[in-house]
């Protein structure tokens, strides 16, 4: 927008300047107002400056061609009917009427101030409203006036003639609640009171009425009101937290509080309640309570006691306890049993201790000590005497005594006495009794001591139940009871005679010493098939008792082996064995058992009556195990062993020949020996075999296996091929019949690499791609699985069963290849065995034009720069650069246009815009190149800022009085943005400057 080709300027209270008052005054009085005129026939600004008597400086303007006129109105007067229609604590309404005047008015000046009727009576500064309204008729508010305050509203207006005459009229604004009080403190003056003080609020905003005071605690919410800064609150309770709250009131009402708390001091705290014991035994009191009804912390309780004791002679315990003032319990442990105590609880504060609280509690009886000093004396061999002492610590009232006996058996007997010695009787002679004896109060009996006594010792009689409990041939294991006695034994003595009943028959004796504690004996070394006669005879210190006899044979025996065993082998089928009787028989003979095994676990057995024998039957070249043992009525003896062998005869053909397992180039057999137990020398494994595929060619071979193996696997075969296998066993005499033969394939295998891949990009989503057959198909070939990967990982894959494939194209269930992106292209053929090793090559697609840049954006903007930044297009292909073009609207003047591009190098994504024009309307296109050309354009409008104007032309200054001087000028050449007001300052000789 252009500005207008002439320039007014109104210059009105030009205020002289403070330091040259006197001058201007002077100046004043000497002149009167008076209206001067000048007239610019070019149609330039003009501008006339009157001095009037008050020191203030006017101007007056005229936009005709070539003349000068007088203001066309005068200066007004004041407004009517100016008065308060509504007031509040914060703003005062008035309204008025302006007087009938020739001109426009332009504005409302309100000027008021005030004097507050609260607190120090300050008054408040002139200030100021101005109301850009033109209507005759005017209700105002003004607002932000300060509570319960007398104004004074001064009201002007303004025409082109000036300001008007000022009417004036007082309002006063409404009382307000106050402000919250300051400084409140809250002093606690002892555990029932607290002293609260405060000043009055800072905006008192009225005449303050009272004060309301507040304290609240957890318990309770009470209130007062008073009319001083300061109040006691008593009847408190001691410890508490109070939070005090205290606010002034006017008639508007009360304010906000201000705060304070104060916690009320220590005070020594009451009894504890609810004191009982809750457990009591012999030794301990466990004692509870309630905290004392009070809010202060207790720090501690004190628990002491006193208790007479009540058995024995008497006596006094005391003593004291300190307790956590958290802890509402105590066990006092340590006590005397069966005592009467005088139990005291007292708290304590800071402040001190309180009042006591008491309980008497009597421990309960206790088990006594034991008895002292037990002896025991024995009188007879069927009596004790036995005699003690009281326990040294009663622990109650003593009733009965309890004495026991034990002699051993677990038979226990018992009597209650009331005195201090007893007489036992009945007892029985050699036992030592274990007695007992422990005294008794209302808690039970109390710990026993203990004594043992023996009774003197006698003769045994003869033992009993003697019998043999294993009798063996060469043993005899005897047992017995011991003689009815409680004497020791000191020992036993067992002898015995034997008769053998075997061979020539003898005589054989002996004896056995056995230990008093020992009631069995084991005699061993005996004869076997021997009958003994044999005596046990016990003894005490006293000596030996009566014996005990027993008649005893011991079993038969194995025999031993019999002797010079021979074995002749003759012919292949024949073995004739023979021996000598056993050097010892052990038992009346039997038959002999004679047992042949050719070592596969099939034994073959006789029994003979005579000491030779010919074995029948047998097979060619097997080694024979014999072994030949004699009978006795306790079963055959040791056997005698020797070797024999057969020979040797030609194998058959191998059986069972099978294939275990197959894979593409292995053939696992196994096959079963020939049925012959001559030793196979070693096998011989052929084969023949077609190839399934290809052109079908012949292969063959053959190999030998160890004798020891049953099975080989055929190694290094060619997979898919039909073979026929055969095997041939060999002994020493030579090679066998062959086995029948077996007929299996191998298996399909994988397939080698494809051969001649190529690919070739046919455009930017398409890649055609060809190959040969595998050089080793190794089965029937299915498909071909065709894969490609971009550098992001984003892998495809096709199955095709050509030799050739467009990747692209019209495949709508994958997705495009990208431009400009290198692809890795492997092709691999597949049988029935799977896909075999892949052929690689890649291949990069051709470039296409980019898409638009995204996120143009502008960085930053002066008014002769703009940046700008954008994202690279989403394309792979190089951006070889951006073309940034831009034209723009200047937004002044005559608004004329400017246009140019930019080239920015293809890795960059920014760039700095110099040399615009300030204040000019920009809009830019950004566009990426690659090498098939540009791309899509991206739109960015934006503007350059304002910049300083220049300066303005053909300025000039004309006197057109004694008193005036008449300025004039023209536009900036470079307006360089919307032009504002002009600023005309101007300065005499003598220092006195001036503008507007």
């Amino acid at each position: 927008m252009s500005p207008p080709k002439e320039t007014t300027m109104f210059a009105s209270e030009l205020k002289a300047h403070p330091t040259d008052h006197d001058k201007i005054q002077n100046l004043a009085e000497e002149s009167s107002t008076s209206e001067n005129q000048s007239s610019n026939t070019n149609g330039t600004t003009t501008m006339s400056t009157t001095t009037e008597s008050s020191a203030e400086t006017t101007a007056t303007v005229t936009t005709e061609q070539g003349t000068t006129t007088p203001p066309p109105c005068v200066k007004p007067t004041a407004v009517n009917e100016l008065k308060v229609l509504n007031t509040s604590s914060s703003s005062i309404t008035l309204s008025w009427t302006a007087p009938v005047v020739s001109c426009e008015i332009q504005m409302y000046r309100i000027n008021y101030t005030g004097y507050i009727l609260w607190g120090i009576q300050s008054e408040v500064n002139g200030l100021t409203d101005t109301i850009n309204s033109t209507e005759p008729n005017v209700e105002y508010t003004v607002t932000d006036l300060q509570p319960y305050a007398y104004y004074n509203f001064s009201v002007v207006f303004v025409t082109e003639a000036g300001e008007s005459e000022p009417a004036s009229v007082d309002g006063k604004t409404e009382q307000a609640a106050p402000s919250e009080p300051r400084k409140v403190t809250a002093v606690s003056n002892s555990s029932r009171t607290i002293q609260v003080s405060w000043t009055p609020p800072e905006q008192e905003n009225g005449v303050l009425l009272n004060y309301s005071i507040s304290w609240i605690n957890d318990f309770e919410n009470r209130s007062e009101s008073v009319g001083d800064t300061e109040y006691i609150i008593t009847s408190l309770e001691p410890c508490v937290d109070y939070f005090i709250n205290v606010k002034a009131q006017t008639s508007a009402g009360y304010g906000p509080p201000g705060h304070a708390t104060a916690t009320t001091q220590t005070d020594v705290p009451p009894e504890v309640t609810d004191l009982i014991g809750t457990n009591v035994t012999s030794t301990s009191i466990a004692l509870s309570w309630s905290r004392p009804d009070t809010e202060c912390d207790i720090t501690g309780y004190n628990v002491s006691y006193y208790g007479e004791i009540l058995w024995g002679d008497g006596g006094w315990d005391n003593d004291s306890r300190s307790v956590n003032g958290s802890q509402e319990y105590v066990e006092i442990d340590g006590l005397t049993p069966y005592t009467q105590y005088t139990i005291t609880v007292v708290a304590s504060t800071e402040a001190g201790p309180g009042m006591p609280s008491d309980l008497i509690i009597t421990t309960d009886e206790a088990y006594p000590s034991e008895v002292r000093n037990l002896m025991a004396n024995s009188t007879s061999p069927t009596e004790v005497f036995v005699s003690w002492e009281i326990p040294e610590e009663e622990n109650g009232i003593l009733s009965d005594y309890l004495i026991t006996w034990d002699d051993g058996s677990g038979d226990n007997q018992s009597a209650e006495v009331n005195t201090t010695s007893f007489l036992i009787e009945g007892l029985i002679p050699c036992v030592l009794y274990n007695i007992t004896v422990k005294a008794q109060t209302g808690a039970g009996y109390g710990e026993e001591s203990y004594i043992d006594a023996t009774t003197d010792s006698d003769v045994p009689p003869e033992v009993t139940d003697l019998i043999g409990t294993n009798v063996t041939s060469t043993t005899i294991a005897l047992s017995w009871s011991t003689p009815d006695t409680e004497c020791d034994i000191t020992g036993y003595s067992v002898s015995y005679y034997g008769e053998i009943l075997w061979g020539d028959g003898n005589w054989v004796n002996g004896s056995r010493s056995v230990n008093g504690s020992q009631e069995y004996v084991e005699i061993v070394g005996l004869t076997p098939y021997t009958q003994y006669s044999i005596t046990v005879v016990a003894s005490t210190e006293a000596g030996p008792g009566m014996p005990s006899d027993l008649i005893i044979t011991t079993d038969e025996a194995y025999p031993s082996e019999v002797r010079n065993l021979m074995a002749n082998s003759t012919n292949s089928t024949e073995i004739f064995v023979s021996w000598e009787i056993p050097e010892e028989e052990n038992g009346i003979l039997g038959d002999y058992l004679i047992t042949w095994d050719d070592g596969s676990g099939d034994n073959q057995s006789a029994e003979v009556n005579t000491t030779s024998f010919l074995i029948e039957g047998l097979f060619p070249c097997v080694l024979y195990n014999i072994t030949v043992k004699a009978q006795t009525g306790a079963g055959y003896g040791e056997e005698s062993y020797i070797d024999a062998t057969t020979d040797s005869d030609v194998p058959p053909e191998v059986t069972d020949l099978i294939d275990t397992n197959v894979t593409s180039t292995s053939i696992a057999l196994s096959w079963s020996t020939p049925d012959t137990e001559c030793d196979i020398t070693g096998y011989n494994v052929s084969y023949y075999g077609k190839l399934l595929w290809g052109n079908g060619s012949w292969v063959n071979g053959s190999c030998s296996v160890n004798s020891s193996e049953e099975s080989y696997v055929i190694t290094d075969l060619i997979p898919y091929t039909e073979y026929t296998i055969t095997v041939v066993a060999s002994t020493a005499v030579g090679p066998g019949k062959p086995s029948e033969p077996l007929v299996t394939r191998t298996l399909e295998s994988h397939p080698s690499e494809v051969r001649n891949l190529m690919a070739n990009s046919t455009s930017a989503t398409e890649i055609f791609v060809s190959w040969e057959v595998p050089e080793e198909e190794n089965g029937i070939l299915g498909d071909y699985l065709i894969t490609w990967r971009n550098e992001s990982g984003d892998n495809q894959s096709a199955e095709v069963n050509d030799t050739s494939f467009l990747i692209g194209g019209m495949m709508q269930e994958m997705q495009e290849l990208i431009a400009c992106v290198l692809y890795d292209i492997t092709v691999k053929a597949q049988t029935g065995a799977g896909y075999g090793e892949e052929s690689y090559t890649n291949e990069t697609t051709e470039t296409e034009v980019p898409p638009e840049v995204t996120d143009l954006t502008c960085t930053n903007a002066t008014n002769t720069s703009i940046s700008l930044s954008w994202s690279r297009p989403a394309t792979y292909c190089v951006i070889t650069n951006y073309s940034v073009s831009y034209y723009g609207e200047i937004l002044w003047g005559n608004r004329s246009w400017e246009n140019r591009s930019v080239p920015v190098n293809g890795d960059e994504e920014y760039v700095e815009i110099d040399g615009l024009t300030p204040y000019t309307e920009y809009t830019i296109t950004v566009v990426a190149w690659t090498e098939e050309g540009p791309g899509s354009s991206s739109k960015l409008v934006n503007s350059t800022q304002e910049a300083h104007p220049s300066e303005v032309r053909n300025l000039t200054a004309i006197s057109s009085g004694p008193k005036e001087v008449f300025v004039s000028w023209e536009v900036p050449e470079e307006e360089n943005g919307i032009l504002g007001d002009y600023l005309i300052t101007w300065v005499n000789f003598q220092g006195l400057g001036e503008e507007g």
